[in-house]
């Protein structure tokens, strides 16, 4: 643990005491953080289909260290800013949890959410690559882009859940 545990509760604290500046009521505040935090893998999706080859690198040095301060902080400071300010312990990786009939611990959580985290890495480099250094060539490039985004998804989801499976740890 890079960040002791004061430091991490100073911090969460600052947040939530910034954020509750908004004059929002709690469950609203964090149901918008929620929806942000949901929101943003598919804009920044979008920004890297879509923007120039800087805004990409920017988006690839910004995931980067979402994955450092995800290290840091023993899981997402984003979802524990949820927690405090509604006091919901629900995440956004808890309905695959469910589905999956593995317990909601923070193991668990940690340990998907590393999963999903390369998972969408991966993809986010592949279309950086196919964007900017590949000499692919078609008339009808992003249906071709999307099937392959989403053969490399199913593949990589499937190989995912028979991992778990064989792990005892996670369930």
């Amino acid at each position: 643990m890079l960040i002791s545990k004061e430091n991490k509760k100073q911090f969460y604290n600052w947040a939530v005491k910034l954020l509750k500046k908004l004059n929002i009521e709690d469950k609203s505040l964090g149901f918008v953080i929620k929806a942000i935090h949901f929101n943003i893998p598919a804009f920044l999706m979008l920004f890297m289909v879509y923007g120039s080859k800087t805004l990409n690198i920017l988006i690839v040095l910004y995931l980067l260290s979402i994955l450092a301060l995800f290290y840091l902080f023993d899981g997402c400071f984003l979802t524990k800013i949820e927690k405090k300010i509604d006091g919901d312990d629900l995440t956004i990786i808890d309905p695959l949890l469910e589905f999956c009939n593995i317990d909601k611990t923070h193991e668990n959580r940690f340990k998907i959410s590393i999963y999903i985290f390369f998972t969408y890495f991966s993809i986010i480099l592949f279309v950086f690559y196919l964007r900017f250094y590949s000499s692919y060539e078609s008339t009808n490039f992003f249906d071709n882009y999307f099937d392959l985004i989403g053969y490399a998804f199913k593949y990589y989801v499937l190989s995912m859940f028979t991992t778990l499976e064989s792990d005892n740890k996670l369930i």
